[in-house]
């Protein structure tokens, strides 16, 4: 592509680039309300556990460990 339009340095590829050549090798499929629910509630549990693991780490280390 350098060659073709006569350029050193192709441009980065930008996240919403990224985006767009996965959603088209790799289309979404469609969801029912039923399983958009399940997977919120999946993402928000997982978050949950995270949290609270964190926290639980935090309780169990010394003054020194939490600044990190």
């Amino acid at each position: 592509l350098a060659k073709q339009f006569e350029i050193e340095v192709l441009p980065m590829l930008s996240v919403a680039n990224i985006r767009l050549l996965l959603m088209t090798v790799m289309p979404l499929r469609e969801l029912t309300i039923g399983q958009v629910i399940e997977q919120i509630v999946e993402h928000f549990l997982n978050r949950v556990r995270s949290t609270k693991s964190r926290l639980k780490k935090l309780d169990n280390c010394t003054p020194r460990c939490a600044m990190v």
